[in-house]
């Protein structure tokens, strides 16, 4: 029988299963078969593969990069010309898979700003001054695009079109205009008032209020009642939840430590009469999920879809020059089960990337741990003691050495290149740019720059 006299959707269900450079060939087979590998069906299942079914900066129609399907709104369709509608879902990952080729290829530019970057994330970056701080777009440098006076703020977050800033007791947020160069108030949230438990209910992270924010929710701790977490709807300010931790603690008040959220979980490090624990709170259910021992203080914590990890420290032993390390102990989300026992250093960056790879350092060595498959360990040698980390397209590292940045292919642990030799402070990265924060020195006030990859 004749492959090409099968129904089209029993042709469509097979080409399903081929991988993208697969599909590539099959559409010069005949005119038929490109038409039926051009669906939408197809190539957003191979985003799906490459979990960018949600990226934003392909979804939004601000981005550098514009909305998919937006390309064909001016597009008409005629059935009796064509086997299926133009396939915007292919134009979405073909867009994707460029962006990913300028990072292995270096293909970038290079843009120096002004700002003095405190934080960096969806194209915004956010810059402070004795009397507020400035927006910056990473589509317009020269200048900022917002300045709000609010004197001084302790943190600064953003999320989408949204910034948040915290001023001891109040949570204040601005929503981006329309006009995109000024942030009116959306809402403000004060967490005032006298605590409600004695002194030794506390948080020990070193502001009034603790601030992180997902995809679904915003969730603050307010050190002044560090036995309770509001949660809220970060684009409303409504408050979906108030958790009271004497649920999961008992009436004893704990010490927080650290505060970690991601989805629909929230994480949280305290210690409760010289014990020491990780619970981990789910939105959905309302329920714990796990509740861990863990045997020294939590210093940090990294979290991923099935892990969380912590670094641990003894906190009743000063730290000496000479000996800064510490414990880093990773248990399974779902079990509570310890799946790695390390030692590292307390003053070097330690990562879980999406793909669960436990990512740390030690001196002049990286280590990447798979830790669902020991097939992706690999031991990266560097330069210089590590600054920072982070992870890009799931198989790269960007490493901050602090005299440059690097990027390295977690695959094959090799290094693919090498940016701006400067004397760096700090990074962010997203898929689409890295944002470098540099030192400040007597000649030249501290600057950033903008490395982007579209």
């Amino acid at each position: 029988m004749d492959i090409s006299n099968l129904p089209v959707e029993i042709l469509e269900e097979i080409f399903i299963y081929l991988e993208n450079k697969d599909l590539v060939k099959c559409t010069y087979v005949c005119y038929q078969w490109r038409e039926i590998i051009n669906s939408n069906k197809i190539w957003s299942i191979q985003c799906a593969k490459e979990k960018i079914l949600h990226k934003p900066y392909l979804q939004t129609s601000h981005s550098l990069i514009s909305n998919p399907v937006k390309s064909f709104r001016d597009m008409t369709y005629e059935p009796g010309t064509r086997l299926t509608p133009p396939c915007h879902w292919r134009l979405h990952f073909n867009r994707y898979k460029y962006l990913e080729r300028n990072w292995r290829e270096g293909n970038y530019s290079m843009m120096r700003s002004k700002a003095n970057a405190k934080h960096y994330r969806d194209r915004l970056i956010l810059s402070s001054n004795g009397t507020g701080f400035l927006v910056w777009s990473v589509e317009r440098l020269s200048a900022p695009v917002a300045g709000i006076l609010c004197g001084h703020i302790d943190l600064v977050r953003t999320k989408d079109d949204l910034v948040f800033y915290t001023q001891e007791d109040r949570l204040t947020c601005r929503k981006r205009c329309s006009s995109g160069f000024d942030f009116d108030e959306a809402y403000s949230i004060s967490f005032g008032g006298e605590a409600n438990h004695s002194n030794d209910c506390r948080s020990l992270i070193g502001r009034r209020l603790s601030l992180k924010i997902t995809d679904k929710f915003l969730v603050v701790l307010d050190a002044m009642h560090a036995c309770s977490l509001y949660i809220h709807d970060y684009r409303t300010g409504e408050q979906l939840r108030k958790v009271d931790l004497h649920a999961y603690t008992g009436r004893t008040c704990p010490q927080i430590t650290c505060l970690k959220a991601m989805d629909e979980k929230v994480f949280v490090a305290y210690n409760l009469n010289l014990q020491y624990y990780i619970l981990v709170y789910n939105y959905t259910t309302d329920q714990l999920d796990v509740k861990v021992s863990a045997p020294l203080q939590s210093s940090k914590l990294v979290v991923s879809k099935n892990f969380f990890g912590a670094k641990l420290v003894d906190s009743s032993q000063p730290v000496t020059v000479m000996d800064k390390s510490c414990e880093l102990h990773v248990w399974s989300i779902h079990t509570g089960v310890v799946v790695e026992l390390l030692l590292t250093n307390r003053s070097l960056p330690v990562i879980l990337t999406s793909d669960d790879k436990l990512v740390y350092s030690d001196n002049y060595k990286v280590y990447v741990r798979g830790l669902l498959n020991s097939r992706h360990d690999v031991d990266l040698t560097i330069e210089s003691r590590l600054s920072g980390v982070e992870c890009i397209w799931d198989n790269l590292l960007v490493l901050n050495l602090g005299t440059c940045l690097q990027l390295w292919d977690i695959e094959t642990g090799q290094k693919l290149h090498t940016y701006l030799r400067e004397n760096i402070d700090d990074m962010w990265v997203d898929d689409e740019h890295i944002v470098v924060r540099l030192n400040a020195s007597p000649w030249m006030p501290r600057q950033s720059y903008v490395i982007s990859f579209w």
